[in-house]
């Protein structure tokens, strides 16, 4: 992949729902990274174009000490504005051809999968990543489970390098490092946590750990 793209904590920072937990996104942000995000998401449905072009910029100049990946979900145009180090766009986004031809060639793309047929489709796209979930059920998508066991069969079937997404916590992590997932995406299990930097750390200790 371009640069040096560590996604295995990766952390979406869904603006909307930090709001609704009633918390300041800045503050959160700074504490996942300080607790080891390696990569962080900004997302945001509602935003106005100016307003998230602003948190992206901010964004981007507070992953940079931490040389975490800056990723801006959806909007292409704010992501190529602002200097991101990639985008993420999901099945009903812009259309994965579209955007390659906005962003500069040393940009990420990661695209998202929902169900094996999916997944299948878009590794012939040969994106960066591919986002794939959720993986277990979650608040945050009303779409279905694709359970460990559908991904596990996934797995020797494609080359783009996965990240899963959905329903993920301390406490399954493990059982999907045994599958051959590497890279692990989380809101609530990091947002809605009382201590944001505390969680990150102590998911990101698990993640990193040669014990399964």
């Amino acid at each position: 992949m371009k640069r040096n793209s560590d996604f295995s904590v990766y952390a979406i920072l869904d603006i909307d729902y930090i709001i609704l937990l009633k918390k300041n996104w800045v503050k959160c942000l700074k504490e996942t990274l300080k607790g080891g995000a390696t990569a962080v998401q900004l997302r945001s449905k509602t935003m106005s174009d100016a307003a998230f072009y602003s948190a992206a910029l901010k964004t981007k100049n507070i992953c940079a000490p931490y040389k975490a990946v800056f990723i801006v979900n959806d909007r292409v145009d704010a992501a190529a504005a602002a200097g991101a180090d990639g985008i993420h766009i999901g099945m009903d986004d812009m259309p994965f051809a579209a955007a390659k031809k906005i962003i500069k060639k040393t940009m990420l793309i990661g695209i998202s999968a929902s169900t094996v047929k999916e997944a299948l489709a878009c590794d012939k796209l040969k994106a960066d990543y591919m986002g794939i979930g959720p993986v277990f059920a979650t608040g945050q998508k009303n779409t279905a489970p694709m359970g460990a066991a559908a991904i596990k069969k996934l797995m020797p079937l494609i080359s783009t390098p996965v990240v899963a997404i959905g329903g993920i916590n301390s406490y399954n992590i493990n059982d999907l490092k045994k599958i051959g997932i590497k890279n692990f995406s989380f809101i609530s299990a990091i947002f809605s946590a009382g201590d944001v930097c505390g969680r990150t750390r102590a998911i990101k200790s698990i993640i990193d750990s040669k014990e399964i």
